[in-house]
């Protein structure tokens, strides 16, 4: 079977407006997860103007938290905004 350009935009059309009914397609209800933002290491040093050693320190001693993903380590963004709520004068 031979389409022409026209029809296959047509069809490419269809299924856009009605992703449900698509063979192929089926709709996912996914949990929304309440995941905070994560930053990496230079996020952080930028958002709060501090360099790499002293943000490791605020680390080290538990004022600001952190997660290791494998290798990488991340910093939630409510965590910096805690850490900042708490050394605001």
């Amino acid at each position: 079977m031979v389409m022409t350009i026209s029809a296959i935009v047509a069809a490419s059309m269809e299924s856009r407006d009605h992703p449900a009914e698509s063979v192929n397609e089926r709709p996912t209800m996914r949990p929304k997860l309440d995941v905070p933002q994560l930053l990496t290491i230079k996020e952080t040093m930028t958002r709060l103007q501090i360099g790499r050693t002293t943000l490791y320190s605020l680390i080290r001693r538990g004022e600001i938290e952190s997660v290791t993903i494998g290798r990488a380590r991340r910093i939630s963004s409510p965590s910096v905004v805690a850490f900042l709520k708490r050394n605001t004068s």
